[in-house]
C-alpha cells in the first residue's frame, strides 16, 4: 500500500534520462504456468511500525516471490547493484540531495555495466518512481459512488479486451469482505460497465484470522462482482494465492500476459495506488525483459479510505520492500538494509 504524499522527494529526473532506455528480452521464458483462473488472495501488506519484526498479523514483511518463469535479478550479476538502487530511491525519497542523484547515477551505469536488459528494468523502476510515488502533484482518479465511472474520462483507457482493470484485494474480516473491498470492488464493476470490453482481473488469498473456510479475497470480489454488481463472469480472472502486494503483481501479470494484456489500471484505495504501482511496474518491467512484451499501467482508479495500517513516514520502505521481493533479492539483506 502507498499513502499519497505531499512531500516533494524526488532528485531522480537526471538519473532516469542518465542512459538511453532498452528494451530487449534477455531469454525465452518457458510456457506460463500460473494458473490464470484460480483465485489469488492478497492482503496488503502493512504494518503499524517502521520495522517488520513489530507488524501485527495483518502485516507481515513481503517473501520473494520468484516466478518460475522469469529469472530473479537476485540471482544475476546485479543482484547487489538493484538492492543499490533502491535504497537510493529510499534516500532520495527521504533526504533528496545532489549526493542521492550522483550515487543514483552511479547505480545505474553500474547495472549497465552488467547487462543492457537490466538496465531497462532498473530506468522502468527508477522513472516511474519518479513520475508517480514520488511525485506530489500525480493525479489520482476518484470513484464518486455512482453506476458509471465518469472520472476515467481523462484517463487514456481504451475499451478493448487488450485492457485490464486490476482490483487490489483487502484483508478479509471473519472471513467476509470488509467495506474497503466492497467499495474497491464497486469502483471496478463501475469502470467495467463503462468500459464493457475490458476485463478484470481480482487479486487475493485466504485472509483474516477467522476464516475456518478458506475464503479468499479475489473469489469473494468475483462473487460480489458477479451476483452483486451484475457484471458477466467471463470478464473476470482471479488469482487467489496472493498475500501481499509483491505476489499480487507477479501473478495479476502472468494472467495479463496469458491474456494478452497490453495496459491495465489498478483499482484500490487512494493510499495504496503509488505504493501499488511502484511495484507492479516492478514486476512489468522485470516481465518485459523476459518476454519482450510490453505491459503498461494506464491511469488508476480508487476509493478514498484513510490509511490507517502502516506507520506515517514508511510508506516508501514498504514499497520498496514489496519491490525487492518481486525482483527475487535476498530478503533479509532488504530487511537489514531497511529497517536496521
Amino acid at each position: 500500500m502507498q499513502l499519497k504524499t505531499t512531500r516533494l522527494a524526488c532528485c531522480l529526473a537526471t538519473a532516469a534520462l542518465a542512459v538511453t532506455p532498452l528494451f530487449g528480452c534477455s531469454t525465452t521464458p518457458e510456457p506460463q504456468q500460473q494458473a490464470t483462473d484460480t483465485v489469488a488472495p492478497q492482503t496488503e501488506t502493512t504494518a503499524l511500525a517502521p520495522s517488520p519484526s513489530e507488524a501485527d498479523s495483518t502485516v507481515q514483511p513481503s517473501t520473494p516471490v520468484v516466478s518460475q518463469n522469469l529469472t530473479p535479478i537476485g540471482q544475476s550479476a546485479n543482484k547487489e547493484n538493484f538492492e543499490q538502487l533502491l535504497m537510493c530511491l529510499v534516500n532520495s525519497y527521504e533526504a533528496p540531495s545532489v549526493q542521492s542523484t550522483q550515487v543514483l547515477e552511479s547505480t545505474l551505469a553500474a547495472i549497465q555495466s552488467v547487462s543492457e536488459a537490466d538496465l531497462a528494468v532498473a530506468q522502468s523502476i527508477v522513472s516511474n518512481w519518479q513520475s508517480v510515488f514520488a511525485n506530489p502533484n500525480y493525479q489520482l482518479f476518484v470513484y464518486g459512488g455512482g453506476t458509471q465511472a465518469p472520472e476515467l474520462a481523462q484517463a487514456g483507457i481504451l475499451d478493448s479486451p487488450s485492457h485490464a482493470f486490476v482490483v487490489m484485494g483487502y484483508e478479509l474480516v471473519d472471513g467476509e469482505m470488509a467495506e474497503e473491498l466492497t467499495a474497491r470492488c464497486d469502483a471496478a464493476a463501475a469502470a467495467a460497465r463503462t468500459y464493457p470490453n475490458t476485463i478484470i482481473v481480482c487479486s487475493g488469498g485466504a485472509t483474516g484470522l477467522n476464516n475456518p473456510q478458506g475464503h479468499t479475497e479475489a473469489g469473494m470480489m468475483k462473487a460480489y462482482l458477479t451476483e452483486t454488481c451484475g457484471i458477466d463472469p467471463a470478464r473476470i480472472h482471479i488469482d487467489e494465492t496472493s498475500q501481499d502486494t509483491a505476489q499480487n503483481a507477479t501473478n495479476t501479470l502472468a494472467i495479463l500476459r496469458d491474456r494478452g494484456v497490453q495496459t491495465f489500471t489498478i483499482v484500490t484505495s487512494t493510499y495504496h495506488q503509488t505504493w501499488a504501482q511502484a511495484v507492479y511496474n516492478a514486476a512489468a518491467a522485470l516481465s518485459q525483459r523476459d518476454y519482450g512484451v510490453a505491459i503498461t499501467i494506464v491511469g488508476n482508479y480508487n476509493v478514498d479510505f484513510p490509511l490507517t495500517e502502516v506507520a506515517p513516514g514508511t510508506e516508501d520502505r514498504w514499497a520498496v520492500d514489496q519491490m525487492a521481493s518481486v525482483l527475487g533479492l535476498p530478503h533479509e539483506d532488504m530487511q537489514n538494509m531497511l529497517w536496521s
